[in-house]
């Protein structure tokens, strides 16, 4: 049956996306991961909200078989999980380097090039390689869940844990080793980072911006270290599925 708040709360998160990318992307030296992150929300909300219309029914013998659709779908669903992870990496990295007091590192702005094409690596390009290498443990193209629309198909064995489970973890992980090293007098003190984030030249390293430092470590820090122990979950679903 429709699951109307599903499908209405996802719209809301594929709007509500639109206004914090927009707003990044005017900041010149905000970190690229940041995007991606965004990206990525933006990208699982909208496969749901549409999934969420088109596989409504109850009646599995209605249900359009996805084909090419669902190829896709799935496969940007499942990269969404590690797309999220390196970008949390991304983000914990630039909140630890910008609030390093220690004055002989050098400013963010000389390492941003470098930084940015890690986050792109990380958010982008290790997804898009993981999933060519799943095609290893697949048992099927994908399958169609009512309601959630199509999720991929994975094998229960050994190979599927190197190929496919363990790599959200793992990331994850990184990340919430990247937010430990955040400095005690960050998460108290938020001084601008906003002038670091745009470039000025004399903005002191260790210093975080008392709204943007703030909403960037009350959003995305402490959600790293909730997602550490439930990354290692994968709940079987109990809805009634056919695979292709």
């Amino acid at each position: 049956m429709p699951d109307i708040p599903f499908t209405v709360f996802s719209g809301i998160g594929v709007l509500i996306c639109i206004p914090p990318a927009y707003f990044n992307w005017k900041i010149p030296c905000r970190p690229w991961a940041t995007l991606i992150l965004i990206f990525w929300v933006f990208i699982l909300n909208l496969l749901f909200f549409m999934d969420s219309i088109i596989w409504s029914s109850t009646d599995l013998n209605t249900w359009w078989d996805g084909k090419i659709y669902c190829d896709i779908d799935a496969r940007l669903k499942d990269m969404f999980e590690i797309g999220v992870g390196g970008a949390a990496i991304g983000i914990c990295r630039f909140l630890a380097d910008a609030t390093d007091p220690n004055p002989s590192r050098t400013d963010l702005r000389q390492g941003r090039f470098k930084r940015n094409m890690i986050d792109f690596f990380l958010g982008i390009i290790l997804p898009m390689i993981l999933q060519g290498l799943k095609f290893l443990v697949e048992v099927a193209r994908y399958r169609i869940i009512g309601v959630n629309g199509c999720q991929a198909v994975v094998a229960h064995a050994w190979p599927s844990l190197l190929v496919y489970h363990l790599w959200v973890p793992g990331l994850v992980l990184v990340a919430t080793g990247y937010a430990c090293m955040l400095p005690p007098l960050a998460i108290t003190d938020f001084r601008p980072l906003s002038l670091q984030l745009v470039g000025h030249p004399s903005t002191p390293r260790g210093h975080l911006g008392s709204s943007i430092g703030q909403r960037n470590f009350q959003s995305r820090i402490p959600s790293t270290y909730r997602h550490l122990p439930l990354s290692p979950c994968r709940v079987p679903a109990t809805f009634d599925y056919r695979s292709v």
